[in-house]
């Protein structure tokens, strides 16, 4: 019960705080003006208010007895933390706006990508501090494998990009077409992992034997060139050729790396290449693409998928192929 109490009460406190903000701002001295109103401390505030919202639901719906419950109980539990929190976000940015005379709107948009992305960082925190149950920090992290895998954020990444780099009065048009165009080139390997994984060609979901990637990451470099030549050939916005570089070069370091004997995290690479491509349209659009790279890093060493060194060997080839696609195609910024 007094879990409860704890989700209601740190939903009211952003939901005050929120309206607060708006129709009793604080009073602040010259000197610290510009740090209060600069964009970065409202993306902190932002990560910190919803971290605690997640932490506090999900010790709500997570006990030492439901983390050993049936996979669709669980499941179910985990439904109702998402359900709970974007409720919350959801409910705080509309008021926000409509305290503001407008509806919901891309600001508010942009904010609740913000608000999941450190719902992230509250999962995590929420298996830290000196008296948590050692079964948290793995059964967090193979949430978190499955909640901000590369199938979940790079379409969303990737219609932001394009919709930011875009100045045409149907950009939102443009970018899903694009985002659609990416998901059905990749569509063939997406195939062969289901009926790998159907057929037990793979051990585990996460094709976590080096023996088992050669294959599969040849199929993905394939995908990844044909991806790159047909959008060239296309002439698709240079977001997309930005895109589309960076997965071909990116491809062929993993498979580089996979024949030398080095294992490499992709889970963690591909936010990181997306929040760098974006860091040069808005530096703060590249924020939650940052933070799910950080959490994610930290959840597949947590959950034993991957070593400190392999996590840090996938950002390192994320650096690289963002690097040579700007280099290629330049770099993609705000409005065009």
């Amino acid at each position: 019960m007094h879990q409860a109490l704890s989700v209601l009460a740190t939903a009211v406190a952003i939901f005050a705080f929120a309206l607060a903000v708006e129709f009793a701002p604080p009073a602040v001295t010259r000197a610290m003006a510009p740090i209060v109103r600069h964009e970065f401390s409202h993306l902190v505030l932002h990560t910190a208010l919803y971290a605690a919202l997640a932490v506090a639901l999900v010790a709500w719906q997570f006990s030492s007895i439901a983390h050993t419950s049936p996979r669709t109980e669980r499941a179910r539990r985990w439904a109702t933390v998402w359900a709970v929190f974007v409720c919350v976000a959801v409910g705080q940015e509309l008021a926000q706006a409509l305290s503001r005379h407008r509806t919901f709107a891309l600001e508010e948009l942009f904010d609740l990508t913000v608000d999941c992305a450190a719902a992230t960082v509250g999962f995590a925190l929420w298996t830290r501090g000196p008296h948590a149950p050692s079964w948290r920090g793995p059964f967090v992290a193979r949430a978190l494998g499955v909640f901000v895998h590369p199938l979940t954020v790079t379409p969303i990444a990737v219609f932001a990009l394009i919709f930011g780099a875009e100045s045409s009065p149907s950009r939102a048009r443009i970018a899903l077409l694009w985002t659609l165009a990416l998901c059905l080139s990749f569509a063939p390997v997406a195939a062969l992992w289901l009926v790998g994984m159907r057929r037990r060609w793979f051990a585990d979901r996460d094709l976590s034997r080096r023996s088992e990637r050669p294959a599969f990451l040849g199929c993905a470099l394939l995908a990844a060139i044909a991806f790159a030549v047909i959008i060239r050939w296309l002439h698709a916005p240079r977001a997309m050729l930005s895109i589309g570089a960076t997965a071909a070069v990116g491809a062929a370091l993993f498979a580089l790396v996979t024949g030398l004997g080095v294992k490499a995290s992709g889970h963690a690479a591909v936010p990181l290449a997306l929040g760098l491509l974006m860091a040069p349209q808005s530096a703060r659009g590249a924020w939650p693409c940052m933070v799910v790279a950080a959490v994610i890093g930290w959840a597949r060493v947590r959950e034993g998928r991957h070593s400190a060194r392999e996590v840090l060997a996938g950002w390192a080839i994320a650096v690289a192929a963002t690097v040579c696609a700007w280099g290629l195609v330049g770099i993609a910024r705000w409005g065009g």
